[in-house]
Formats: structure tokens, sequence, C-alpha cells
């Protein structure tokens, strides 16, 4: 019900004493407004226009200089679902997420311990990329003559206050 797009986020880590960074990139189209949960506040029911059923696809791309062996990084688009939800999807019937991460370290070191962090930051930047999208993009009006709205366009016609996205 609300426009989409594009929107990223990252995260810079330390992890086995060393610095690196985890960041995402997601294409979201998906969900439905009066599910939208936007920093633990559900907003979705006050910027419903009109009931729309679950539907739609995110995709997100994983990318970061950690090193993770392919199984490892696996485990990390698996919790890429948790970010989603976190935004208040539940990944109807006919959602299709796809998630693909990669890094540039060439020798995987991280030991399985010591993934609960990265699990953490990758939770945290696929939620934050997809309010992102939200936040910054613009309303747009279809070939169709049908407009897309945008988050803060429907949240200035209902007279809802959006929460800061104010991020690290």
């Amino acid at each position: 019900g609300l426009k989409g797009g594009i929107g990223s986020a990252s995260r810079v880590l330390e992890v086995q004493n060393k610095t690196y960074t985890l960041g995402a990139l997601v294409l979201a189209n998906f969900g439905s407004t009066q599910d939208l949960c936007i920093l633990g506040q559900k907003l979705g029911p006050d910027l419903v226009q009109e009931e729309t059923e679950d539907q739609g696809s995110i995709v997100t791309i994983l990318a970061t200089d950690l090193p993770l062996d392919s199984r490892q990084l696996l485990r990390l688009c698996k919790r890429v679902q948790s970010g989603i939800a976190r935004t208040g999807s539940f990944s109807g019937h006919g959602s299709g997420e796809f998630a693909l991460a990669f890094t540039s370290c060439p020798n995987p070191s991280i030991q399985d311990p010591d993934l609960n962090p990265i699990f953490r930051a990758t939770v945290e930047v696929v939620e934050e990329s997809i309010l992102k999208s939200l936040y910054l993009n613009q309303s747009k009006t279809a070939y169709s003559g049908k407009l897309f709205q945008s988050l803060q366009d429907r949240a200035r016609d209902r007279g809802v206050i959006l929460p800061d996205l104010a991020t690290d």
C-alpha cells in the first residue's frame, strides 16, 4: 500500500579484536500497510488507506569483509527474515523473499561461537534498510494513473508522527 524501493544500512563490528563492516541493500516491495511496525511502534493501522494482502517481494543483499565461510553466510541469510519481521511483515502466501550474502575475505576464520553479534547486526541492518526504503522514497503516479504514496506523505495526510530514524 506504500511506495517501496531501495534502502541500505551498515554496521561496523569488532570480532576477535578486529574491525569489520556488514552492509545490507534491500529492494522492498512487500507487506501490508496495516502490519507496518516502525522501531517497535505498530503504526500501520493509523496509516492504512485500504486493506491489502501481504504480498510482493523483498530482495536483500548482505555484503561484508568478515572472514565467513559459505555455511556461515547462509546462516546470515536466514537471519534476514528476522529483520523483515521487525517491520511487521509475516511473509504472506505468494510473498517472495530472496537473500544473498557474500564476503570480500577469501580466508574464513570466524568460529561459530563468535557469530551472535554478527547475527544481531544482520537483523538490525535489514530492518534499517527496509525502513530507509520507506522513509526516503517519494510518492509516484504509475503510468496507469494509480498513485503510490510514500510513507512520509501518507503519514502527513493522516496526521501520524513517524519515529526518528536516527542511526549509529
